[in-house]
């Protein structure tokens, strides 16, 4: 089975059960790695065909998943793609610990 058939699945179900589905990939950068597999057509496929799927992409190496994602290649599957971004500051050891406590009470 392919990995569009199984997103398209994933899409189905989550329609029936009025919900979104989130992929989310932490490390995205990481993603520039795999050899002989090309996930842009994959990621641009379901953003324009299955509404009940979103796709979050994190990373700490920015520069390296811009290169991976070729937002602005012309002949990247997803140029001119609508998203999103949220950049977030680098936490102090002190909210690192903060988050981390808080975190393991719930």
């Amino acid at each position: 089975m392919l990995l569009s058939d199984i997103l398209a699945n994933i899409n189905d179900w989550a329609k029936e059960h009025s919900t979104v589905f989130v992929l989310a990939l932490d490390e995205a950068q990481e993603l520039i790695r795999l050899k002989g597999i090309n996930l842009l057509p994959i990621i641009a496929y379901a953003y324009d065909n299955l509404r009940n799927i979103s796709i979050v992409l994190s990373g700490s190496k920015i520069g390296l998943m811009y290169r991976f994602l070729r937002m602005h290649d012309p002949s990247s599957p997803l140029y001119g793609r609508v998203r999103y971004e949220v950049h977030l500051k680098n936490l102090s050891k002190e909210k690192s610990i903060e988050f981390l406590t808080k975190g393991q009470k719930r």
